[in-house]
């Protein structure tokens, strides 16, 4: 069994460890991307947990932050609002022993934190970074983070428009036939092709978002490394929508297995009356259940109100923070954390 801690992806890329045929959102090229574009003030932490099969390897990527004025020191998990979910890259999936095994095999490395902080989670794998949290005698703490808008059980294009309301389905008719007649708009799916083209298109992309409702993008540059990732493995669905040459909405999907995931969506705000971003999500969603045969669709992270128009279910998404009770910053955080779950508790209705 071998436990090793590294500062850099390439060191950890040449151990030849982790499978590149994962989730994208889990995959070492994800973080290193992410380490490369958004890391910060951040240091790069591996922590890699080898058993005696190469196969059961886990790796845990996190960011050691300083926190506050009196050098404090936090380690995150090496995710943010670009992260859908957050996970150890593996080769398969893992139990919960071999997560507490990773954690006791860097208890020593992980004491040397004031708190750990791990987001976003689904409800079980938040359980799970929980118990491995107090395994190293951490106090945990879970609340939520976001909340996850999906679709699953997708049948086939007819199922799928047949569960949509009959506003979003009447307002794409009225929409969509504006357009036709019209004969000036017209709708472009990329998924393979050459990079200049690519390129050209997330130009495109950015130019709709630019002059979107939305705030400055913080990093387009991870949003395009990101989008090159998932079109060298056959993952993208890059659509724009043109109003005379001009692009006027631009979505960013990603198709892997049987799920289709709604990364990045904009429109430019001129062209809202005219339901651009609608049309462009029906036909992205018709080109990955008709073609793709994808089974279900995944809005990521938010819980905007148009989001239930497209979506049947949602979830919470969580975050676990740990806190170090061997140290004064640590056991501070505790105490506030434990506050505040008393006060949510007091908050919630009786409902006897």
């Amino acid at each position: 069994m071998n436990a090793m801690l590294k500062t850099d992806y390439q060191s950890v890329k040449a151990l030849q460890l982790f499978s590149e045929h994962n989730s994208l959102f889990v995959q070492p090229e994800w973080f290193y991307l992410f380490e490369r574009s958004i890391g910060g003030a951040g240091e790069p932490r591996w922590f890699i947990h080898q058993p005696d099969s190469a196969q059961d390897a886990l790796c845990f990527p996190a960011l050691a932050l300083p926190v506050g004025r009196l050098g404090g020191k936090q380690l995150q998990s090496m995710s943010n609002y670009y992260s859908p979910y957050f996970d150890l890259m593996a080769c398969k999936p893992y139990s919960e022993q071999q997560l507490l095994q990773l954690f006791g095999s860097f208890q020593a490395d992980f004491a040397s934190y004031d708190t750990i902080n791990i987001v976003p989670c689904q409800s079980d794998k938040a359980a799970l970074w929980s118990k491995a949290l107090k395994h190293i005698g951490f106090h945990s703490h879970i609340y939520q983070h976001s909340m996850n808008w999906y679709h699953p059980d997708i049948q086939d294009i007819e199922d799928f428009w047949a569960k949509r309301p009959s506003r979003l389905r009447h307002t794409l008719q009225r929409k969509k036939e504006k357009m036709q007649k019209s004969g000036q708009y017209r709708c472009h799916i990329f998924t393979t092709g050459c990079r200049q083209e690519l390129i050209r298109l997330l130009i495109d992309y950015h130019h709709c978002y630019r002059n979107s409702w939305k705030n400055i993008e913080p990093n387009p540059g991870f949003i395009d490394a990101i989008a090159e990732l998932a079109w060298q493995q056959g993952k993208l669905r890059l659509g724009i929508i043109y109003h005379l040459n001009t692009p006027v909405a631009g979505q960013i999907w990603f198709s892997e297995g049987n799920t289709a995931s709604i990364f990045k969506l904009a429109h430019d705000k001129a062209y809202t009356k005219h339901s651009v971003g609608t049309v462009l999500t029906a036909a992205l969603a018709e080109h990955v259940i008709v073609q793709d045969k994808i089974s279900c669709l995944d809005f990521l992270t938010g819980d905007d109100d148009y989001k239930r128009d497209w979506m049947t279910h949602k979830r919470p998404l969580y975050g676990v923070h740990g806190s170090n009770l061997k140290s004064f910053l640590g056991l501070s955080s505790a105490l506030q954390n434990e506050f505040s779950r008393l006060r949510q508790l007091i908050k919630k209705p009786n409902l006897e």
